[in-house]
């Protein structure tokens, strides 16, 4: 049998490290877009 604290304690685990992996990927992609925009701006 499973033991509910432990499931509980990796459910929490997963989420929290996908949280955090989605949050690095937007601020990555931010940077990224507003980069990409300026230089866009800069050559337009």
């Amino acid at each position: 049998m499973e033991n509910p604290l432990f499931r509980d304690l990796f459910l929490g685990f997963t989420r929290a490290v996908f949280l955090f992996l989605r949050l690095g990927l937007e601020s990555y992609a931010e940077k990224n877009f507003s980069l990409s925009a300026k230089r866009k701006i800069i050559l337009l």
